[in-house]
């Protein structure tokens, strides 16, 4: 029963689709099902800054970023999750509406390690810690055969070089 998280860049693929219609159907009706569901207790959900130093940024691409908690990861498999719209065939108004209209970037993670500064991360109410005002995403790829050295600097330099920053609470 590891936990974990579902990570979902959204964007829009045509202007038939306003973002205003898009943020209200994703906000006021997606994440409450979502959360309704036994094994998605919180979700949080970003717009973008558009970086100026890194103005090719998939966030330039991608402005919208939700993150769904999962205390189990496995939850994705159950009958449950995948009942869901989305995870299976969505109503066709729902289909024609948003779904061929916007482009979902859907990823899972299990949770492997957990960095957080000192009295930095906010616990909620099941001793989880709660969503932050802001979120840097990055995926990275070690060379072929560099994985356990790649993992050994994370860990033991870049974690606790970055949480020494203004503001960290914590690395996931």
């Amino acid at each position: 029963m590891p936990p974990g998280i579902l990570w979902v860049a959204s964007r829009i693929k045509t202007p038939t689709l306003t973002p205003e219609t898009f943020c209200a159907w994703y906000e006021n009706v997606h994440i409450h099902e979502m959360t309704a569901l036994s094994g998605v207790p919180r979700a949080a959900r970003y717009e973008a800054i558009q970086p100026e130093p890194y103005p090719n940024a998939l966030s330039s691409d991608a402005p919208w970023l939700t993150v769904y908690e999962m205390p189990d990861i496995d939850f994705r498999t159950t009958k449950e999750f995948r009942g869901l719209d989305g995870q299976s065939e969505p109503a066709a108004e729902l289909l024609e509406g948003v779904f061929k209209k916007a482009r979902f970037d859907t990823r899972f993670y299990e949770c492997v390690q957990v960095h957080e500064k000192e009295g930095g991360a906010k616990k909620v109410a099941d001793g989880c810690v709660g969503p932050a005002s802001l979120i840097i995403s990055a995926a990275l790829t070690p060379a072929p055969g560099k994985e356990d050295d790649f993992d050994a600097w994370y860990r033991q330099e870049h974690l606790p070089l970055i949480g020494e920053g203004a503001g960290y609470r914590r690395s996931r």
